[in-house]
């Protein structure tokens, strides 16, 4: 009853307002089968000049549910996005911001609808960690993917209100088809700055080991060789590089009895 009393309702409008109208429309069969209606209503006149009704239903249910589904994808793809540890943003070939998810929002905001990607980098405040110099829009990550360049472990800076700056690590990506054209671009970002605050506090502890005249050794599970200070090159001759990532008995050929001892 309730799906007639609105079909009937649209034949009024269109009779009273004498305008021709389009609608989808959902019926539910008595078994329960959902089937959707792309319904035109038309006024028409017969030859005695008597109002009528005409319309055209074309159904389109397979054509709604694709939809359906491909929105639920969709909503699907931007709930992993935003659930991501990483700030990801895509655009298509035209430079038009196409995805962007929260954690991207979080770390530089979220773009104006339909802005242009130039104009978008030009509106931020990225800097070089370099110098702390304005990081020019044209070699932003996802400007130099959109010119077809791979960009791989690039680090950057934004500025925040809170005046520290946050720290990147950005991987861009070019998107074409397996023909080389191009289709837009995407990159991906990790916040590293809680890491490099890390490293400033480590780097003089380091300056203090590599000025020790003892041998400092460090050394995993596994027993390779993770830090070896400048003691231990000017003890054992070899080098940083030589020794880093090294078995530390087969670099040093212990005899298997002193090993097991040291073990």
């Amino acid at each position: 009853e309730e799906a007639a009393r609105a079909i009937r309702e649209a034949d009024a409008r269109v009779l009273v307002n004498g305008q021709p109208a389009t609608a989808v429309e959902e019926f539910v069969t008595p078994a329960g089968d959902r089937h959707h209606w792309l319904v035109s209503r038309f006024p028409m006149r017969d030859a005695l000049g008597s109002r009528l009704l005409g319309g055209v239903a074309v159904e389109i249910t397979d054509r709604i549910l694709a939809e359906e589904a491909l929105a639920t994808e969709r909503e699907l793809l931007q709930a992993v996005l935003d659930n991501a540890q990483a700030g990801i943003a895509a655009c298509d070939a035209e430079g038009r911001i196409t995805l962007f998810n929260r954690v991207m929002q979080e770390f530089v905001g979220r773009p104006p609808h339909g802005v242009a990607l130039k104009t978008w980098c030009a509106g931020l405040r990225l800097l070089t960690p370099e110098t702390h110099g304005a990081l020019a829009p044209e070699s932003f990550p996802l400007s130099r993917a959109m010119n077809g360049e791979p960009v791989h472990n690039f680090e950057l800076l934004v500025a925040s209100l809170s005046g520290l700056p946050r720290a990147l690590l950005v991987n861009g990506q070019p998107i074409a088809t397996d023909d080389g054209v191009q289709q837009g671009a995407v990159m991906v970002a990790h916040d590293i700055t809680a890491r490099r605050h890390s490293e400033q506090k480590i780097r003089p502890q380091a300056a203090l080991l590599d000025a020790a005249t003892d041998a400092i050794i460090v050394r995993d599970a596994d027993h390779r060789i993770t830090y070896w200070n400048r003691g231990a090159e000017r003890l054992y001759g070899w080098t940083r590089d030589e020794a880093q990532g090294r078995v530390a008995h087969e670099l040093f050929r212990t005899d298997a009895t002193e090993l097991q001892a040291i073990l």
